[in-house]
């Protein structure tokens, strides 16, 4: 410390730690004269070691849904990994490469294959595991045990569950790839050829035999169309989601929804006759005009090439808008058996969907009815296989664009 005399002004430097203990004055050494010494300064005191305490470990990131197929996000991208390779196969294609797909593992004894409840990938079910009516290839199988415990999926179910409303489903695109769904319909059909085919002839068969009752078979065609179509669906989309599917699913119209497919159904039947109807109505009151400018009422006259012109694209836009409806209700009758879809919603859920891609949808459908007349040639017996085969695509179509629809809940 500095001191300063106060008799005669000498300052000077005091190291503390020489200080004699206890001493409260000091003599000048120039003037000799005592004087008080200040008081110590306290030491200082270290302040108290808190300790810290060692930090957590990170929680796992949240599950993230994928925009593109609704699947799970691992790690920080923005797409899953089914999504993020075949993305970088699109471009890899757009490049000039070629990237074959992945190829479908083999079966060993079990020939059949399924769709994993997470990638979407098709995989022999002899190479992914079974929780409950799901099947989940080896590589999702941590990522859905994850899922199972955070309570994301349930462990059984009908297969139907998503995690996509009907907005996020409309803000998203999709692709077409008529080549993947008659493989995938090609595979199921394969690897389940008896049930397939016998389900299939066994509905079709009551369906028809209704339709041909005396007097009530147009009662019929109004009325269980809906039902039966849609227990066809039912069945198919099982088989396609790898579940096990039975001659019963085949007839599951006539289950809890068949109110509502009895609706979809013959509302749609009646909406496809009013519009024949319109586009015939013109051509009966242009036949009757020229009739009466004829002055001639007699049905037996030839008509006139002007009638047969106006009547041909009258009928024209009829067939057009016919065949625009039935592409754009694909989807009519799965929406209301598999989702639980009311079958007015149905209507414009599939309509809007279908809209993205319908000139696509349009090939699909073309190609799948080429594919199944092809079965006409083998003696009618073809049919048993080409007519499954292309159901099959449609349903394993469906899956991919609507598997991720979250399920309404359940009315009649």
């Amino acid at each position: 410390m500095t001191i300063t005399c106060p008799h005669c002004g000498v300052s000077g430097q005091l190291d503390d730690s020489k200080r004699p203990v206890g001493a409260t004055s000091i003599n000048c050494p120039r003037c000799k004269q005592s004087f008080p010494l200040p008081p110590l300064e306290p030491a200082a005191v270290a302040p108290p070691v808190i300790p810290v305490p060692p930090p957590l470990p990170a929680e796992p990131a949240p599950l993230r849904p994928c925009p593109a197929c609704g699947g799970i996000i691992e790690g920080s991208g923005g797409l899953c990994n089914a999504c993020e390779a075949a993305r970088n196969r699109q471009s890899a294609a757009g490049n000039g490469a070629t990237t074959p797909p992945p190829p479908i593992p083999p079966a060993g004894d079990d020939r059949s294959s399924g769709s994993c409840a997470v990638c979407k990938g098709r995989f022999a079910q002899s190479q992914m595991v079974r929780f409950g009516d799901k099947l989940v290839c080896a590589s999702c199988k941590p990522t859905y045990v994850q899922m199972l415990a955070m309570g994301i999926v349930g462990m059984a179910g009908s297969g139907s569950e998503g995690t996509l409303n009907q907005e996020q489903l409309l803000a998203r695109d999709y692709t077409v790839e008529i080549g993947s769904c008659i493989s995938e319909g090609w595979q199921m059909v394969k690897g389940s050829m008896g049930i397939v085919v016998g389900a299939s002839l066994l509905a079709y068969m009551a369906f028809m035999i209704s339709c041909m009752i005396p007097y009530l078979g147009t009662l019929a065609t109004l009325f269980l169309t809906g039902p039966f179509m849609g227990g066809i669906w039912w069945f198919y989309i099982r088989k396609t989601r790898g579940e096990s599917a039975t001659v019963g699913d085949a007839f599951g119209g006539f289950g809890p929804r068949f109110v509502q497919l009895m609706l979809a159904g013959l509302v749609k039947i009646l909406i496809m006759w009013g519009v024949m109807l319109v586009a015939f109505i013109p051509v009966i009151l242009f036949i009757g005009l020229g009739g009466i400018l004829n002055r001639t009422y007699s049905m037996a006259a030839p008509p006139s090439v002007a009638m047969i012109i106006v009547g041909v694209f009258f009928v024209l836009i009829g067939f057009a808008a016919m065949t625009y409806l039935s592409v754009s209700w694909l989807f009519l009758f799965p929406l209301v058996i598999d989702k639980n879809v009311p079958f007015w919603p149905a209507f414009q859920l599939s309509r809007k969907m279908v809209a993205k891609q319908w000139w696509m949808t349009f090939l699909l459908t073309i190609v799948l009815g080429i594919v199944a007349t092809l079965g006409a040639f083998a003696l009618i017996i073809g049919l048993l296989i080409t007519a499954p085969l292309a159901f099959a695509a449609l349903a394993a179509h469906y899956q991919k664009v609507f598997g991720d629809l979250k399920p309404e809940p359940i009315t009649a």
